[in-house]
C-alpha cells in the first residue's frame, strides 16, 4: 500500500503549496511509492493543479478541495506535512500529532516547540525547497514513519486542551499588564 501524505490549507502563496509539488515531483521520479492528498481552495488551486496535469502527478497527487471535516483524511494518512513560508501556531501540525501522524515540517513560528529541539517528535526542515525534499524523502526512506508516529502518540499528550488554553491565557495577561 503506498504511504499516504496529506498537507492541509488554503491554498496560498504563504502556505507554498506549490513548493511541496516541485518535492512530490522528485520524489515520484525516483520511484518512491506514495500518494498527496491537499486539502484546502484558494487563489493558487488553478496554478497548482496546471502543474500536476503538465508533470503528469494526477496518479499521486489529489486536490480535494475544501471539507467541513478534515480529520478522516488525516485518521487515512501516514504522514502530515507543512510545507509553509509562514505560520502562526499550527494547529493542523497539533492534530496530526494527537492523531498519532508522523510530521514533517518547515522552519515555521513554534514548529521546534510542537515537534522538539532536535525533531525528536517529527522532522523540522529548513524553510527551503531542497529542505523539505530532504525531511519528506528522509521520512519516507526508512522506517522513520513508524518511529515518529510512535513518538507522535508520545507527544500528544502534552496537548492537553486546558492547559495549551491557560498558557494562551496567561500570555494574553501578561502582554496586556506591560
Amino acid at each position: 500500500k503506498a504511504v499516504r501524505i496529506i498537507a492541509l490549507g488554503t491554498l496560498n502563496k504563504r502556505k507554498s503549496f506549490d513548493r511541496l509539488l516541485f518535492v512530490v515531483n522528485k520524489l515520484r521520479n525516483e520511484s518512491f511509492d506514495f500518494e498527496t492528498l491537499i486539502l484546502g481552495d484558494g487563489p493558487e488551486r488553478v496554478k497548482l493543479q496546471q502543474f500536476i496535469d503538465n508533470n503528469k502527478l494526477n496518479s499521486v497527487v489529489k486536490l480535494i478541495g475544501y471539507v467541513d471535516n478534515p480529520y478522516p483524511y488525516i485518521i487515512s494518512s501516514d504522514i502530515y506535512v507543512c510545507s509553509s513560508y509562514a505560520e502562526g501556531y499550527n494547529t493542523a501540525v497539533s492534530e496530526a500529532i494527537i492523531l498519532g501522524k508522523a510530521v514533517v515540517s518547515t522552519e515555521v513560528s513554534g514548529i521546534r516547540e510542537q515537534l522538539g529541539e532536535n525533531s525528536e517528535f517529527g522532522i523540522v526542515t529548513n524553510n527551503s525547497e531542497d529542505g523539505l525534499y530532504s525531511g519528506l524523502k528522509e521520512m519516507l526512506s526508512r522506517d522513520n514513519i513508524s518511529k515518529y508516529q510512535l513518538k507522535a502518540n508520545t507527544r500528544a499528550k502534552i496537548f492537553n486542551l486546558s492547559k495549551q488554553m491557560k498558557l494562551i491565557y496567561d500570555l494574553i495577561e501578561n502582554e496586556h499588564n506591560q
